[in-house]
């Protein structure tokens, strides 16, 4: 069983950044991937982690598709593309933990990996300064350890590196290096590395594989690319160059000064004898008196075959190896014995609420549409006392306020702000991760982005039930502290009450306002998240989404008695620009409007409900779309 690429082509826009590239990576290899800066290597590498969707070719996991079988495949591979990202706020602990959790293990479990893997790279688990800090106080030596200790979570058997030694120092690429070597004979795995430093692979890896412009010119053991046809010998005299060299091209010994350096008390050639014997050449130079110094084997360095292919290519010259002409296709199947963990839509929405319930704004979600709803039925019961207080002397009558019209006044402020809260965090839910870097660890796990997407959409759901759920409460409760469930009656003059509606009629319209607003809600929020799903940057997709609710309310403003309006999310909630919504005419009846109308009713859960399926659809399609 291998790791497989077979044909992989990737067309950007009008640019193919990969032609045809076909490699194999047993387990056990330590496996170089050489090329120029732009030369297709993290492509290539994003292509096989399943990150990026090739345009024509295949990938194959140990015979598991990695397009057929997403899951499967990722449960088999690791990966560190380009610089690592974490969640900045959390420690180190925390961050490996959550992945973890994503691979399918259990609290405790994800625990004791999070430690195995950290000893791996050379964090020390037990240090305690170590185990509180933030990982945006780590230096970058450390976070690119970091970066291979979540590739290695569950044990995967590929793990692909892009560049793992860039930006780090002489001592910290040394590291690295006793790393690698240790992950290979320690832990078994396979490790691509790709590099545009010779010197970082040289040494390490046992197969090369070298791009240029998205074209693989050689897929090899690092044994045959340093075979050659001629061999070279180095060859120092303790003598000058000029004289040396005369001699030996008496004895048609081609010789090169290495380095163009002449010491004049010593000198250094790489010669090539031909056709001539090592211990004849020997003899002739010290029959010639001439002071050898020292003739050993030359081979040549991966530098030399580098450059050689590379000046090949510019030349036009084709490189042949058998091997790859004849690589033989995956044996593809269905899994037998599955490693990706089940339940991946529940394990999604854990990773997903642990992110969301993380920070100040789930407090601010939570605690401002409830406390917004409160200062409105406070500054409603001053206005009642004040009128009640006038009654007989500057007004004749008044209609006493009941709790009803609390909560209908706390609903009516505190759902706006809810609404923009909501569909403004739902926006970040895709952004915010691809902003920050850390949506690439999400996708690398062994999880469908569809489930990823309803994973997503899911998790915003409860919370906005949960901040609703407050909202309502507090509405409730503080309506009753304020006033009483009561009948709706006139205050005259005379102190007596004039009943206007019963409570018990009024009671039938509070319990369906509860759940009215509901649905819209979570219309809302699935606008917000499939806005968020399409646009890469957070501050565009948070600046959009506002745009898009705002203009939806003014379109239900402009079309003032359209009968279309009831197909806009904004029909169904409250809004500072008024509204017909089902909570509009609540309001008028616990009010005594006898005349008030819910125009839209008939639509107050199928518009909502179907905006709430196709943002969804929209945002798994953009999720299943986004390279990683």
């Amino acid at each position: 069983m291998a790791l497989q690429v077979v044909s992989i082509c990737h067309r950007f826009k009008q640019q193919e950044v990969l032609h045809g590239v076909s490699l194999t990576v047993e387990k056990g290899d330590c496996y170089g991937l050489l090329g120029h800066n732009g030369a297709g290597k993290t492509t290539l590498l994003r292509t096989a982690l399943g990150l990026l969707k090739p345009t024509s070719g295949l990938v194959a996991v140990d015979g598991f598709n990695i397009h057929a079988f997403p899951r499967e495949a990722r449960a088999r591979v690791g990966g560190l593309i380009e610089y690592p990202r974490f969640n900045e706020t959390w420690n180190v602990q925390k961050n490996l933990s959550v992945l973890a959790r994503l691979q399918g293990m259990a609290r405790r479990q994800a625990a004791v990996d999070s430690d195995r893997v950290l000893d791996l790279v050379g964090l020390d688990r037990h240090d305690r300064i170590l185990q509180r800090k933030r990982v945006r106080d780590y230096s970058q030596g450390m976070k690119q350890r970091l970066g291979i200790a979540q590739a290695l979570l569950g044990r995967p058997s590929y793990v692909l590196l892009d560049e793992p030694m860039n930006g780090l120092d002489p001592q910290a690429i040394v590291e690295m290096r006793t790393l690698i070597r240790r992950l290979i004979q320690q832990e078994h795995v396979a490790v691509v590395l790709s590099s545009h430093q010779l010197g970082e692979i040289a040494g390490l890896c046992n197969q090369v594989a070298i791009l240029r412009q998205g074209v693989l010119l050689v897929e090899d053991s690092m044994d045959r690319l340093l075979q050659t046809d001629k061999q070279l010998y180095r060859l120092s005299v303790a003598a000058g160059a000029e004289p040396a060299r005369a001699f030996l091209e008496t004895l048609n010994v081609s010789a090169q000064l290495e380095n163009g350096l002449d010491h004049g008390k010593s000198s250094t050639f790489l010669v090539d004898l031909g056709q001539m014997r090592l211990a004849e050449l020997t003899r002739h130079l010290l029959d010639q008196e001439i002071d050898l110094m020292a003739i050993t084997p030359c081979d040549p360095s991966l530098e030399e075959v580098y450059l050689r292919m590379d000046a090949g290519a510019e030349k036009g010259d084709v490189f042949s190896f058998p091997h790859v002409d004849q690589l033989p296709a995956p044996s593809l199947g269905r899994p037998d014995s599955y490693m990706a963990p089940q339940r991946a839509f529940l394990r999604g929405m854990q990773y997903e609420l642990t992110r969301l319930l993380s920070g100040f704004r789930i407090a601010l979600l939570f605690i401002m549409p409830a406390l917004f709803a409160w200062l409105a039925i406070s500054m409603m019961f001053q206005q009642a006392t004040a009128n009640a207080e006038k009654v007989g002397d500057e007004v004749f009558s008044t209609t006493q306020m009941t709790a009803f019209d609390g909560v209908g006044k706390g609903l009516t402020i505190g759902l706006p702000i809810l609404m923009v809260l909501i569909t403004g965090l739902a926006s970040q839910s895709v952004s915010g991760e691809q902003t920050k870097g850390t949506l690439r660890f999400l996708l690398m796990r062994p999880i469908d982005r569809v489930q990823i997407s309803l994973s997503k959409l899911s998790s915003l759901i409860l919370l906005c039930l949960a901040s609703y759920a407050l909202l309502a409460v507090c509405s409730l409760g503080v309506s009753a502290c304020y006033f009483d469930f009561k009948d709706l009656a006139e205050m005259l003059p005379n102190g007596n009450l004039f009943p206007l509606v019963k409570k018990e009629e009024m009671f039938h319209y509070l319990w369906p306002v509860l759940w009215a607003p509901i649905i819209p809600l979570l219309s809302y929020t699935a606008i917000g998240f499939a806005l968020g799903s399409w646009i890469k940057n957070n501050v565009g997709a948070l600046a959009t989404t506002l745009g898009v609710i705002l203009l939806i309310d003014l379109g239900r403003v402009l079309m003032t008695l359209d009968a279309h309006i009831g197909w806009l999310p904004s029909a169904h909630l409250p809004s500072p620009f008024g509204g017909h919504s089902f909570l509009n005419f609540y309001s008028n009846m616990v009010q005594g409007v006898s005349n008030a109308t819910n125009p839209y009713a008939y639509l107050s859960v199928a518009t909502p409900l179907a905006w709430l399926v196709v943002m969804g659809v929209l945002a798994t399609i953009a999720l299943k779309r986004k390279a990683g």
